[in-house]
């Protein structure tokens, strides 16, 4: 190979949004650059709900009821929808935890959705 890059390895949670405001995923899809998001889970956090603000914990688990799945699926879900096409790096050592970290492929979040979610991660109303 030429030795160029093909990857980047930013956090990225609906708890951490700093890939989306300070230019990488942009980079990624400007550069084809695959993005590696790891903590997509925010280390746990988004999974138990705490250090997490109770809107965002609030917001994912109304998105899981109404498409009947889990906070995880969602919160997953959310990472693997943005335009840049990222890989999330998930760990785990249920065999329980796999199957719902996989049904976060079929979780389909619209437009309104991302913005609400990260809205309440955020906590002010997007422009």
């Amino acid at each position: 190979t030429d030795g160029s890059l093909v990857s980047t390895q930013p956090e990225f949670s609906a708890a951490c949004l700093d890939p989306m405001r300070d230019g990488t995923l942009d980079l990624c899809m400007e550069t084809s650059l695959t993005p590696l998001a790891w903590s997509p889970l925010a280390g746990g956090r988004l999974a138990t709900g705490d250090g997490v603000p109770p809107e965002l914990t609030m917001t994912i688990d109304r998105l899981a009821a109404a498409k009947s799945c889990s906070r995880v699926a969602v919160a997953l879900a959310f990472v693997l929808a943005h335009p840049s096409r990222p890989v999330a790096i998930v760990g785990t050592q249920s065999p329980d935890r796999l199957g719902d970290l996989a049904s976060a492929t079929r979780v389909t979040l619209s437009r309104a959705e991302m913005y609400d979610i990260v809205e309440a991660s955020e906590g002010r109303s997007l422009p």
